[in-house]
């Protein structure tokens, strides 16, 4: 290898190695580059990190950071001349780690459809707001990118409930519509989930004092 391909130019830890994939094409990038830049971009760029904070302490495995590697997992991949996202953590819940055991290529509507917004939701549990005008909480879920109403109830837990009956049946719904598109392992990953929210009995709110006085600040 010559130093300029050993040299750590994309985002600091990112090199292009040695070997048949080349990072352009007649002056564009190529899909793989592209691809491999971009998790880079998400892991170690700060100015896109403070603009996107849920990808703060993610990284990219060792093995990775030579596009060579990435390239030829990305090429071997079922779906890869489908218009699929690179995803880390449906495999996986919480995974932070961009590596060959915890990606897939998934559709952007799976890619989606988990996507929680807790940084922009405020202090109550997804899929719940409160309506000042009702007095009552409100449920509500996007699906397909257009957000439907599930209904006003007395309090906070029936409220969540409705909403995760409704991400059951939903998550269900599309895994069912790509079953024969994506991953056995994306499926199964989907349908685990869908389950998760079934018999999952309580909101993910846990309540403390701050935010108890924020609720009834919000309800004046």
């Amino acid at each position: 290898m010559t130093k300029r391909e050993l040299k750590p130019t994309v985002h600091g830890v990112g090199y292009v190695g040695i070997g048949d994939f080349k990072p352009s094409n007649n002056g564009l990038d190529t899909k793989e580059y592209s691809v491999w830049k971009d998790m880079l971009k998400r892991c170690y760029s700060e100015k896109f990190i403070q603009k996107n904070p849920t990808y703060r302490g993610c990284s990219v495995c060792e093995e990775w950071h030579n596009f060579q590697n990435f390239a030829e997992w990305l090429v071997l991949q079922k779906h890869h001349n489908c218009n699929y996202h690179l995803d880390k953590d449906i495999l996986c819940d919480g995974n932070k780690i961009y590596s060959p055991e915890n990606c897939v290529l998934a559709p952007i509507q799976i890619n989606s459809l988990l996507v929680d917004s807790r940084a922009s939701r405020g202090v109550y549990p997804i899929g719940v707001g409160y309506s000042k005008s009702k007095e009552r909480y409100q449920a509500y879920i996007t699906i397909d990118g257009k957000q439907k109403h599930l209904g006003y109830y007395g309090d906070l837990d029936s409220a969540s409930k409705a909403y995760r009956s409704a991400k059951h049946a939903n998550i269900k719904r599309v895994a069912l519509k790509w079953r024969d598109s994506i991953d056995k392992s994306l499926f199964d990953a989907l349908i685990k989930k869908s389950e998760q929210y079934k018999y999952s009995r309580k909101s993910d709110y846990t309540p403390d004092c701050h935010t108890f006085r924020v609720y009834y600040l919000n309800r004046c």
